[in-house]
């Protein structure tokens, strides 16, 4: 039993809370006494008697509440706690509650700021009471004797309190002294004057002391950050040069970093970042190494630190900084944000978020230029790649500088990423040469060495890899053969003695050997969470019998030995491995029956930790709960409870694979959606229907034979479980993809079969099935040329999509009722009044509104009223550009140019079409450009220019494919009548007869009835 500290009541061991009162149980633990290593700040005020004499004493309370305040402010900022005041005397401790690896360089950080914080304090004291203040501060690390507990119980006790206050008080006024063993922690990040050394009482003897002049600026860590980059200096300078162009632009550039697991990756950015730090925002992101899906998870984590929100806010906080962070002018943005973070369950297409992605980001770099890094793009979704690549495009004009880091993988697998972008460059990091490893080994050890034969055998074995050089040092140091003496590494022992493992995998694996029983039962709890993991996280994954463990030394002990870091403030936990390999290395030492205990409790505590904002972390918990749940089936036959592990799993995986689905985000909806129905046993019958929308979702990117394997599974097991509708749901989808893959294969009574199959579905009321059969009317319509019978299947489609709530796809097919209007027999009055409908129903939609007005704009033009046509066209562009639809937008002229040369004015229809040619060639686009080819090349043959015409003619015929209806067609009437005007009337009859079998039928729309134009025909068609 435990006794609750707040009503005195005992309770079982296992509860965290009093049963009685609600008082936190394992927070509040006994109080021991324990010796603990921090940094001492003591500062005081010079004078203060004489000022108090002088001023009233209501005057000098009001100077010391905004002197304390500040100081307190700086103080706590850098990690620091106030341990007490003693009148005006502050004693500070950098170490408790909670140890860090740099807590020395923490303490002389904040003690440099607090004599700048002085400075400026200064000015309000001095117009608003006439004095000024001045302080000296000591700073001195070392052991102390102090309580575990929390309140007044943590007060530390010590000789290096003494030498502190020893310091602080022969300090001249305004400076800092530090003593000796400050000074060996933080040396490379500080500049220092030795002064004479204290002859301090008892025992204590003389104590070497400096006085601190600066601090090195971008300091963070006295280990590793304070030394050299070896052999990055052209890579280092490619990064500043194209930062440097980004804010000069201002524009947006992205440079990505590839290279070898180990090979400086992480350490070349985090140089570029201490160098530019001062100049730009920061904000970091990363990729993670499991779970396929989470596409939006590095800039989440992005958003979460430019809008200050910490894992302990609600699901209300983190909305409110969102809003206070982009404000009432990007509230349209913000929502959907929102939606991309798991905050708001409102579906937005993908488009919308992109868009909004893109907003944000450029409001940030409005304030101030913006460096966004993401690590480890290896692991990107293929949505997320396509969001940088939006991001970049469509950032022209502010200074957004996007940093990727990636492993070669990245090019194996998405060998298209950022290509033929101007803004966009990649710095290849190759290995270090033996001379550059030796220059690491130097730059650890400082002014000592190793042995010659040793030195030689670790840049050997290194391969130029830094990381394998750093930990072997790490490891010599672990074994006691590296050892620090008066401020210099020494080594001891047989140098020929020592075992080298072979390569960095070994290596790490030795490392982690050497490590005790509680280092090494927190290094591999961590490698469970992941990457960056927090001491809560790993605490809630610890076994019963070690539940009062002391987290503080084994974190600390692994921060020393430079297996674990602590990370910046607004990171998702409190450290990281130093390198993934590390995690990598601790997780495979995991029997499959420990990983499957510790990923279910560690969703446990990802759900009591973030209960009011699941969503925002609902596909990492389906990751750890189906981890749970493979290594459960890997060994043995699978009980109830691991069945109901299972369809716990795949409720989280679905949950997020349907957002997916929801914001159009094929690539992860297929993914989460299929492990999702994996983790079902077969006569399940949500299995078939997740199956089918995942196979759904895999015909939308195009991978058919997956699709098809899938949409075949949905269909026999939703029959052996007797759901008809979905199996006739998962027939009718096949029945589809092979339409669309291959029409003459399937038969030609498609649309016959189809609708013999509708009474029945409706007699039955089963709007899923009927989403399909009426979806694959409406594309059978299209194909054929049918509109109007199109858009009649499309309401069709749409009444029984928002049945069932599947307003992606009602949405699609909303957009899809303007085109079927525009190209339909309807006159164009009804097609106008169609396509205001279509404005009407998608106003959550803009690419789908963008589309509807250009089709507006082309009826408008029918009939005459060439201003409102071209107010809508140029706007349905400059929707399309705000949404990132750069290539949507580059298409505009198809409509635009029609609409010119109805209007009689072919000047502007050129205009237009050369715009779009050009950026559809910056794109590589090689489609659409030729039917934009053949257009300009009918447009310049209008206005007599024939040469030109001839050229875009030429460059027609080149680009189109020979199943490119309409640019055959383009291409062969100009030609045609050029040929006729140079006489060669057979071969212009040849051309043009020969035009006849390409005939558009979109085009064929001559027969509208509708009031003549002034002066001109009634077709839409080009005569």
């Amino acid at each position: 039993m435990q006794t609750c500290p707040g009503c005195g009541e005992e309770n079982p061991d296992r509860f965290r809370l009093c049963g009685y009162c609600g008082s936190v149980l394992a927070a509040l633990v006994p109080s021991q006494e324990v010796r603990k290593t921090v940094t001492v700040v003591f500062c005081n005020l010079k004078g203060s008697t004489e000022l108090a004499d002088r001023l009233d004493s209501e005057a000098w309370r009001e100077v010391l509440t905004l002197y304390f305040s500040a100081m307190k402010s700086v103080l706590e900022r850098h990690g620091g706690t106030i341990e007490k005041y003693i009148g005006d005397v502050i004693m500070a401790v950098f170490g408790l509650p909670r140890m860090h690896e740099d807590d020395a360089l923490r303490a002389v950080w904040a003690a440099a700021e607090m004599r700048e914080a002085l400075a400026e304090l200064n000015v309000t004291i001095r117009a608003g009471f006439g004095v000024m203040l001045e302080n000296r501060t000591g700073v001195d690390t070392g052991e102390v004797v102090t309580g575990a507990g929390g309140g007044s119980r943590r007060l530390a006790t010590g000789d290096t309190v003494n030498v502190a206050a020893r310091l602080e008080q022969v300090a001249p006024p305004g400076e800092i002294l530090i003593g000796e063993s400050t000074y060996r922690l933080v040396r490379e990040a500080v500049e220092v004057v030795p002064v004479e050394p204290l002859e301090l009482k008892d025992e204590l003897g003389s104590v070497p002391a400096y006085r601190l002049v600066s601090v090195t600026a971008g300091a963070r860590s006295a280990g590793r950050a304070g030394r050299p980059l070896v052999g990055r200096a052209r890579e280092m300078a490619a990064l500043d040069v194209a930062f440097r162009r980004s804010v000069a632009g201002p524009e947006g550039r992205l440079v990505t970093l590839v290279g070898e697991a180990g090979i400086g990756k992480s350490r070349l950015i985090e140089e570029f970042v201490r160098s530019i730090a001062d100049q730009a925002a920061v904000l970091r992101g990363r990729c993670l190494a499991y779970g396929d899906g989470i596409t939006f998870f590095p800039l989440a984590e992005v958003l979460r630190q430019a809008a200050g929100i910490v894992p302990e806010d609600s699901e209300q906080d983190a909305r409110i900084k969102l809003k206070s962070c982009f404000g009432e002018q990007l509230a349209d943005a913000t929502s959907r944000i929102e939606s991309i973070m798991g905050l708001s369950q409102h579906p937005y297409g993908k488009d919308e978020l992109f868009w909004a992605m893109r907003a944000v980001l450029g409001e940030l770099a409005r304030r101030r230029p913006l460096v966004v890094v993401i690590d480890d793009i290896h692991w990107a979704e293929p949505t997320f790649l396509d969001l940088i690549e939006g991001i970049l495009d469509a950032s022209l004009g502010v200074p957004l500088f996007l940093v990727c880091a990636a492993r070669h993988e990245l090019h194996e697998d998405q060998p298209g990423f950022a290509a033929r972008r101007q803004a966009a460059s990649q710095i290849e990091l190759g290995e270090l040469s033996q001379e550059e490893c030796g220059l690491v080994v130097r730059n650890f050890l400082g002014e000592a060495g190793l042995p010659r034969p040793l030195e030689q055998r670790i840049l050997g074995l290194a391969k130029g890899s830094p990381l394998f050089v750093e930990q072997v040092l790490s490891m010599l140091i672990d074994d006691g053969l590296l050892q620090e003496r008066a401020g210099r590494w020494v080594f001891s022992g047989a140098a020929e003695a020592v075992s080298m493992p072979g390569n960095v995998l070994s290596l790490l694996g030795a490392r982690l050997d050497r490590l005790g029983p509680g280092e090494l039962a927190v290094v591999e709890l961590a490698s469970v969470i992941g990457l960056e993991f927090s001491s809560d996280a790993v605490s809630a994954l610890l076994e019963e019998s070690d539940a009062r463990i002391d987290l503080e030394r084994p974190l600390a002990a692994l921060c020393r030995k430079q297996l674990i870091r602590r990370v910046e403030p607004g990171a998702a936990g409190d450290f990281r491995f130093s390198h993934i390999l590390v995690r990598d290395t601790a997780y495979a030492r995991l029997l499959k029956r420990t990983r499957a205990r510790l990923h279910e409790r560690f969703a446990v505590w990802l759900t009591d930790t973030f209960r009011s904002r699941l969503a925002e972390y609902e596909e990492i918990l389906g990751y750890h709960l189906e981890q749970s749940c493979h290594y459960r089936a890997e060994l043995g036959p699978v009980d109830e409870a691991g069945r109901r592990l299972g369809a716990e799993a795949s409720r989280h995986l679905s949950s997020s694979g349907r957002r997916a689905l929801a914001r159009g985000d094929m690539p992860a909806a297929a993914n989460l959606l299929q492990r999702a129905a994996a983790l079902l046993g077969e006569s399940d019958p949500a299995r078939a229907l997740l199956l089918l929308d995942a196979g759904e979702a895999a015909v939308d990117i195009g991978e058919l034979e997956r699709a098809e394997s899938m949409l075949t599974e949905a269909a026999d097991q939703a029959l052996s479980a007797g759901e008809i509708g979905t199996a006739r749901a998962a027939a009718l989808a096949l029945l589809q993809l092979r339409y669309t893959t291959d029409a003459r294969a399937v038969q030609e009574n498609v649309v016959e079969l189809v609708e013999q199959q509708i009474p029945e579905l409706e007699a039955m009321g089963d709007d899923r099935a009927l989403v399909r059969a009426f979806s694959l009317l409406t594309y059978v319509h299209w194909t054929g040329g049918r509109f109007g019978d199109a858009a009649a299947a499309a309401e069709r489609t749409i009444r029984h999509a928002t049945a069932v709530g599947d307003e992606v796809t009602a949405s699609r097919f909303i957009g899809s009722l303007a085109i079927s209007a525009l190209y339909g027999p309807m006159p164009v009055a009804e097609a106008i009044a169609t396509c205001e409908q279509v404005l009407a129903r998608a106003q959550g939609d803009r690419k789908v509104r963008a589309r509807a007005e250009l089709a507006v704009g082309q009826l408008e033009a029918m009939r005459g009223d060439f201003d409102r046509a071209r107010l809508l066209y140029r706007r349905s562009r400059a929707s399309l550009e705000e949404l990132g639809c750069l290539f949507l937008a580059a298409l505009t002229s198809l409509a635009s140019s029609v609409i010119e040369v109805l209007a009689g004015d072919l000047a502007a229809a050129e205009a237009e079409l050369r715009t779009d040619y050009r950026r559809l060639e910056e794109m590589g686009e090689r489609n659409y450009i030729s039917t934009t080819a053949g257009l300009l090349a009918d447009v310049l043959y209008r206005q007599g220019r024939y040469d030109e015409s001839a050229e875009f003619a030429s460059a027609c015929e080149h680009l189109a494919s020979p199943g490119d209806v309409a640019s055959q067609f383009h291409w062969r009437s100009v030609r045609g009548k050029l040929r006729a005007r140079q006489g060669a009337i057979d071969e212009a009859e040849s051309l043009l007869s020969a035009q006849g079998k390409y005939r558009l039928g979109p085009e064929s729309t001559s027969a509208r009835r509708t009031p003549a134009k002034p002066g001109g025909s009634r077709s839409c068609r080009w005569r």
